[in-house]
């Protein structure tokens, strides 16, 4: 059973965050008759597409906010570093 739904290219659409066009050519599988089986196909496959994108965007956004943590700290670090030797400068002088 052919769907002919081509996953692959909903997939670089999605990832290329090229809504419209994902949303024309599911729109062009889903407005020609099918079978409810063909259907649920369809859906299940677009179900997948979509939660591997979203993996992936959230795997994105962890990565940043690890490096944004990061740096947070390494200011924190800083900040307590310069503190330390002002007050060696003030006991000192």
């Amino acid at each position: 059973m052919d769907t002919a739904i081509d996953t692959k290219e909903i997939e670089m659409l999605l990832e290329a965050e090229k809504w419209e066009e994902a949303r024309t050519l599911l729109d062009s599988y889903m407005s020609r008759p099918l079978t409810d089986k063909e259907k649920g196909e369809i859906y299940t496959n677009f179900a997948e597409v979509y939660l591997r994108v979203q993996n992936d965007l959230n795997k994105r956004y962890e990565e940043v906010l690890d490096d944004a943590i990061a740096t947070a700290k390494d200011i924190n670090h800083a900040e307590e570093d310069f503190k330390k030797n002002q007050i060696r400068r003030d006991l000192s002088a």
